[in-house]
């Protein structure tokens, strides 16, 4: 399966908010209005992934939510169970 395909199984799209060169930008509107860019670069068997929600706050520009994730390294075959656990945490929250 391709990752833009597993990655719309979680909510996300293809971003038109940038390019990232070898890599692909998507993006996930959540129901209160925050964002969560996630960035996909695939490495050889593995990806790259960089994650991080934001939001929009008048009168102070885009602000982030949370730490993000920042050069995880997954196998190819994980991608799909990755981002699961990682949403099972986040709607724990």
């Amino acid at each position: 399966m391709k990752p833009t395909d597993i990655v719309a199984r979680h909510g996300y799209r293809p971003s038109d908010l940038g390019e990232i060169n070898q890599a692909r930008l998507y993006e996930r509107h959540h129901p209160d209005g925050a964002r969560t860019l996630l960035c996909v670069q695939k490495i050889g068997q593995r990806f790259r992934l960089d994650r991080q929600a934001f939001t929009a706050v008048p009168g102070l520009g885009v602000r982030p939510l949370g730490a993000g994730v920042a050069k995880a390294i997954i196998p190819c075959d994980a991608l799909e169970a990755y981002l699961a656990a990682v949403f099972a945490q986040a709607m724990a929250r």
